[in-house]
């Protein structure tokens, strides 16, 4: 078996069909399995996938345990050479599987490699990032990247002069589309139950550049993510991001980077509390309220530790139902 492909489902009954007539529209000339894992669905997306999908292996889990451990059960379950890690609100187009799977091939130093990703409109969508920095932090707490122009400074903010159209080593790749070798995964570990959703892709690039292999961004392979942009933020999004740079700074950081990370960390969020609110009344958006809001819960539980994180690394983590 060449690849792999695992899908993590929670309620995408309505992106969940699409994404995996895609997979088997667009993957030719290639050996893989298709496994779903569902983490508790109410939707009625499993029971549909097992009707019109019966070549999909599902995996039901008896509750939502985040992405990271869901994924963790499909790659001990699954056998291919290679494994991609692919949202289900994606779609793959023109053999961007294979195209992958043949990059990786070419070059055994190549350990992870993501691809071009695109809004459903079809405009570009970042999915190039870096490792967390003491600039990127203040850029981002003082709002400063939205005046600077597009530099690599503010490259982890994904608004950088990386160039989308050639193939280049990475810091790291999101993980919407996001494939790597299973000798790799044999190698590292499996990914950090740690973090139940957001920061899990950035740890795991770490770790394999730290054992000496590559990510690779492959402009080739193109996918549509149909994921909302900023309009997509909701609590959920805003405090696990947060959360996952934490985790991330508590594992991988050290010293005086650490705590200056960490703290711009909590002045910008403490900072959207107080900002977002006038800039509500200004403008009329309600919307802003509810966005300071979120920010408030992320502030809160940092500052707190408010969420079930075993220190010995074993991965459990609160559900989202029982502080959400």
């Amino acid at each position: 078996m060449k690849l792999s492909i695992i899908i993590v489902n929670y309620n995408g009954g309505v992106v969940l069909p699409a994404c995996l007539s895609a997979v088997y529209r667009e993957t030719t000339d290639l050996t893989f399995e298709v496994v779903v894992v569902d983490n508790a669905s109410t939707d009625g997306s499993v029971e549909e996938i097992a009707r019109r999908f019966p070549q999909v292996r599902l995996i039901r889990n008896a509750q939502n345990i985040g992405f990271a451990a869901a994924n963790n059960i499909a790659i001990r379950q699954s056998a291919g050479e290679f494994v991609l890690l692919l949202n289900p609100d994606t779609e793959v187009l023109d053999g961007a599987i294979q195209r992958t799977v043949a990059f990786m091939e070419a070059d055994a130093r190549i350990g992870i490699a993501g691809c071009k990703l695109l809004y459903a409109d079809r405009t570009l969508q970042p999915s190039v990032r870096g490792y967390p920095t003491i600039l990127g932090a203040l850029l981002d707490a003082s709002f400063l990247h939205l005046l600077l122009p597009p530099t690599k400074l503010v490259r982890e903010r994904g608004i950088s002069t990386f160039d989308y159209s050639r193939a280049e080593e990475v810091d790291w790749v999101i993980g919407a589309f996001f494939m790597t070798r299973r000798a790799l995964l044999e190698t590292l570990g499996p990914l950090d139950e740690q973090f139940w959703m957001y920061g899990e892709e950035v740890d795991f690039c770490r770790r394999a550049k730290n054992a000496g292999l590559q990510t690779w961004f492959l402009p080739d392979a193109v996918v549509v993510h149909h994921w909302g942009g900023m309009t997509a933020y909701n609590l959920r999004v805003i405090v696990w991001l947060h959360i996952g740079v934490k985790l991330y700074a508590d594992k991988h950081l050290h010293g005086v980077r650490k705590y200056l990370i960490m703290y711009l960390r909590y002045a910008g969020a403490a900072l959207r509390v107080l900002v977002y609110p006038v800039a509500a009344c200004a403008t009329f958006d309600k919307s802003l309220f509810t966005k300071a809001g979120y920010y408030a819960v992320a502030l809160h539980m940092l500052l707190t530790r408010h969420w079930r994180y075993d220190h010995r690394h074993t991965g459990t983590v609160i559900p989202w139902t029982e502080y959400v």
